[in-house]
């Protein structure tokens, strides 16, 4: 009689921010084949960081999500993350909230380079184009159609028509705001006084253009 014994093999990510550490999601592997499963699946194909892409679009199929250079328009290049799980992958992260670590009322030409880092929170730069034909508005730069500036009466940025439908680039909260559209909100969805503790958005390139998730 032979007895075989179980293997598990479990992997959690650990990153240390500001003095303080927090774990991502982490992944099981189990039975006979325990270690060559966990190698396949941190083992990625050669092909996921040649050539270049101009974004996550031209990232190979097989590949795991995580940060990839790409090259738009010729350029030399830099760092984005692309989503490879969610709805078919392929997704351009260009903004991500997760805790308050990171500082989001900032100026135009922060939010113009881009900050913070793509595995965690930030913002990609270059995505201030209109959306839904408002204009992006940061706290030096009024761009809204409201008689006063929503960026800096709600401490957030944004593409605000008269300032309250959505801002998720508003102050992080971990217990209710300390005023309505304070926080990082989608009123339809939760309202307006009830602060997300996390999003991301995502773009993707389609034959005309780029759709936004």
């Amino acid at each position: 009689m032979v007895l075989m014994k179980k293997i598990y093999i479990c992997v959690f990510l650990v990153s240390f921010l500001v003095g303080e550490t927090t774990q991502e999601p982490g992944i099981c592997f189990y039975g006979e084949e325990a270690w060559t499963q966990a190698k396949d699946y941190f083992t990625q194909p050669s092909t996921c960081h040649e050539g270049r892409p101009i974004d996550c679009n031209d990232i190979p199929d097989k590949c795991r999500s995580g940060v990839y250079k790409v090259f738009p328009n010729q350029t030399q290049g830099f760092d984005v993350y692309c989503e490879m799980n969610l709805d078919e992958g392929h997704w351009t992260v260009f903004q991500r909230r997760e805790n308050s670590y990171v500082d989001f009322y900032r100026g135009w030409n922060d939010y113009k380079s881009g900050f913070g880092n793509p595995k965690h929170e930030f913002w990609l730069g270059n995505s201030l184009e209109h959306h839904n034909g408002h204009g992006f508005s940061t706290k030096d730069s009024d761009n809204d159609n409201y008689n006063g500036h929503c960026a800096i009466v709600y401490l957030g940025a944004w593409w605000f028509n008269k300032c309250v439908t959505a801002d998720l680039n508003g102050q992080y909260f971990l217990t209710t705001p300390d005023a309505q559209h304070r926080g990082v909100y989608w009123r339809a969805w939760k309202g307006a006084n009830y602060s997300l503790k996390g999003s991301v958005m995502m773009m993707r390139r389609v034959s005309k253009g780029y759709t936004q998730h």
